[in-house]
């Protein structure tokens, strides 16, 4: 890369190079692509100790846009694919146990993904019914029950129990369009309202 080249660093917080599961590492990968909207002028140039950095060079005449998507993914307006993103990013972050950032050369942190911590700031929790409507993307067995995860434009990532037999009707539904109705926990944070959990569907 050019000495013009921005680079911008991804940090995964309580991970290190040695620590992070490689195959984690790179959903996580697939995530920032969806998200920067510039995955064909962006390059992974280190991978930087202190939690796990992942440091990319973005070409110079490619930054604008970037810094244009940044910006529209902190006021909600970006893209739709690039919102979802920014929403499952967070949801794995959660599920990894720690949080993570998106910060720039000057070390500021542009994009902040509170993953596990969003849970610290919680205000209120509210248990009510809903429909909803998303890409079924996961199901995964347990020893009594199942755990499904769909992804959705209103609410982002939806993680939702239910039973094995309606998890293996599901299977034949895998990547596809679902609407699904259920009773959910609603979490209200001090400035955003979270993706719902569903604990039986």
């Amino acid at each position: 890369m050019s000495d013009d080249a921005i680079n911008y660093t991804f940090k995964i917080a309580d991970f290190t190079p040695e620590t992070m599961p490689f195959g984690r590492l790179v959903e996580y990968y697939a995530e920032i692509k969806k998200l920067i909207g510039v995955a064909d002028h962006i390059h992974l140039i280190d991978v930087v100790e202190s939690s796990h950095g992942s440091m990319f060079a973005v070409e110079k005449n490619h930054e604008s846009a970037l810094t244009k998507r940044l910006i529209a993914i902190n006021n909600g307006s970006a893209p739709k694919p690039s919102l979802r993103a920014h929403s499952m990013i967070n949801s794995m972050l959660k599920e990894d146990g720690t949080s993570g950032i998106f910060g720039d050369q000057a070390g500021d942190n542009v994009i902040v993904f509170p993953g596990k911590r969003s849970d610290e700031n919680t205000q209120i929790r509210i248990r009510d019914t809903a429909t909803f409507t998303g890409e079924l993307y996961h199901i995964a067995g347990r020893q009594d029950d199942a755990r499904v995860r769909i992804i959705t434009d209103a609410y982002g990532v939806v993680f939702c129990t239910t039973t094995k037999e309606i998890a293996k009707a599901l299977r034949d539904f895998l990547f596809e369009s679902v609407r699904v109705s259920g009773r959910g926990t609603w979490i209200r944070l001090e400035n955003v309202t979270l993706p719902p959990s569903f604990p039986r569907l």
